[in-house]
């Protein structure tokens, strides 16, 4: 018996001429498809997961540690002042009032007393296209006295690059907990870093009165 073919009988022959050509067109391009290997499509390459590079450049040892596109290493101390001053203006001023802030900040810092303190203590900056993004201290004892990041340089890896440095440099003195006076806009990074309150203080500054929080971190 002779098989019909999908597209009917003689009179519809013209539409079914037209029909049958696109069937068989169709079925070639899926022939098409499955005879193509696998390696032919073209691949789109994955993008980075961001923080992942910046994670692993963080736990290499050295004298400088790189985050994102900032360096970590000794400088001279003037230059930190700015990135203090920035970090307590514009991020802490969510937290402080402006009185607060400008007992906190003042403009008229003297910069050999600066100079001097940040000389004194053991100090690592965070350095990007030759400006300071960021610092911190630590002390023989683990007693962070600044870390500060500058707001253009915010929650890009820097504080954590510093505070890093800071705890292995404590531990290798020995000291068995890090200690610090934890702002409150700073208070939530070193909780998220294993810190824990120990007592709420409110230090007075050119007479006016600011609140912080005594926090240690068991090493």
């Amino acid at each position: 018996m002779r098989s019909r073919s999908p597209w009917g009988g003689p009179a519809t022959r013209g539409i079914a001429s037209t029909a049958r050509s696109r069937w068989r067109a169709r079925r070639a391009t899926r022939g098409r498809r499955r005879a193509r290997s696998p390696g032919s499509r073209r691949r789109v390459p994955r993008r980075p997961v961001r923080g992942s590079s910046v994670r692993r450049r963080l736990t290499r040892p050295g004298p400088a540690v790189r985050s994102g596109s900032a360096t970590t290493r000794p400088t001279t101390p003037p230059r930190r002042s700015r990135c203090f001053r920035r970090a307590i203006t514009v991020t802490a001023a969510r937290d402080y009032t402006p009185e607060q802030v400008a007992a906190w900040a003042p403009d008229d810092i003297d910069p050999d007393a600066w100079a001097a303190r940040r000389a004194a203590a053991r100090t690592r900056v965070a350095v990007r296209d030759g400006a300071v993004v960021g610092f911190t201290d630590v002390d023989a004892g683990g007693y962070v006295d600044m870390l500060f990041v500058d707001p253009g340089a915010a929650r890009q890896g820097v504080a954590r690059a510093l505070l890093d440095w800071a705890v292995r440099t404590a531990a290798a003195d020995g000291a068995t907990e890090l200690t610090t006076h934890a702002s409150v806009t700073a208070r939530p990074f070193f909780e998220a870093h294993g810190f824990e309150v120990v007592a709420e203080q409110h230090p007075v500054r050119r007479g006016v009165t600011l609140t912080n929080y005594r926090m240690r971190r068991p090493l």
